[in-house]
């Protein structure tokens, strides 16, 4: 699952960057308050935004 949906995620960005256009990804969504995605403390949320930046450098 991961894999395919990184595909996708490459394929926005390669046709974002072929166009000029910019692109912003977002990791979370602000109204994100469901207890099974709540993430406990800031090395939490730090951790996790570090792991999807260096799953996009990828």
């Amino acid at each position: 699952m991961r894999k395919k949906y990184m595909q996708g995620v490459e394929k926005v960005i390669v046709a974002a960057d072929q166009k000029g256009a910019f692109l912003m990804l977002s990791c979370f969504y602000q109204r994100q308050r469901d207890d099974d995605f709540t993430l406990e403390n800031k090395q939490a949320i730090s951790e996790a935004v570090r792991n999807t930046a260096n799953c996009l450098s990828n």
